[in-house]
């Protein structure tokens, strides 16, 4: 499987798809299912949407910033 960076705007489109927060394995498959990746990559692309403050983690849900 080729490797794809997923951009922010994947993160955003994930988190809309899922419809409000989102635990992480519901939060990763969506990133897997619209960009194509591996879980690795997904991860990655969650762990860096955090320290960009894409989206916030609270209460073991991760959200989009208020």
């Amino acid at each position: 499987m080729p490797r794809r960076k997923v951009e922010k705007t994947d993160i955003a489109q994930a988190m809309a798809k899922v419809g409000g927060p989102a635990r992480y394995t519901a939060l990763r498959g969506e990133i897997m299912n619209l960009t194509e990746c591996s879980k690795r990559t997904a991860q990655l692309a969650i762990t860096e949407a955090c320290r960009e403050g894409w989206i916030v983690q609270a209460d073991g849900q991760y959200r989009l910033p208020l």
